[in-house]
């Protein structure tokens, strides 16, 4: 009990708030590292991945994989389809749907920034 009688977390303890400190240091340290490097953000990056994992997707699976909204998938898409990474076709019967693949330059950016994140990945599981 805290003074005056009311409950109030331990932050030091709460599972959810020591998660959401962890991963909000993550993802600022490894989105200025691919900022840098690469001219992409993590949003980026996680949807470059998610399109390396299921090719040929459209975006609405693309939100329900990643959990971001259609209007981050939408910037991030558009992103990553003028920097030339991202190659699509039209959806049979819906042109306006489009199912995205990555190009060359994408999959040789995605092995590049897997590399650095496996890197991070290890240093993160070595305590």
């Amino acid at each position: 009990m805290a003074s005056g009688g009311t409950d109030e977390l331990d932050l030091a303890r709460y599972a959810p708030h020591l998660i959401g400190v962890v991963s909000n240091a993550w993802l600022r340290l490894t989105s200025a590292e691919y900022r840098r490097r690469f001219g992409i953000g993590i949003v980026e990056w996680r949807v470059l991945a998610t399109i390396r994992i299921e090719p040929a997707i459209n975006a609405h699976r693309i939100c329900e994989v990643i959990r971001i909204d259609k209007a981050a998938a939408s910037r991030a898409l558009r992103i990553l389809e003028t920097s030339g990474y991202l190659t699509y076709e039209a959806s049979s019967g819906d042109s306006r749907r489009r199912l995205w693949s990555l190009s060359k330059s994408g999959e040789q950016l995605h092995a590049d920034i897997l590399a650095i994140a496996r890197e991070y990945e290890r240093h993160l599981l070595s305590g």
